[in-house]
């Protein structure tokens, strides 16, 4: 029983940091696009 509610945890936690790490990628995604958003900007305006 015990060992069962470890597992359970242990793949929780592997859950959670995936999932984490996903919303990071988008994170840094993001940003990247509103740095090529920003330079075409000021691309067009100099």
């Amino acid at each position: 029983m015990a060992i069962a509610i470890f597992i359970i945890f242990e793949l929780k936690d592997v859950i959670d940091n995936f999932v984490g790490g996903k919303v990071k990628i988008a994170e840094a995604n993001a940003r990247a696009e509103e740095a090529k958003l920003e330079r075409k900007k000021l691309e067009t305006r100099a």
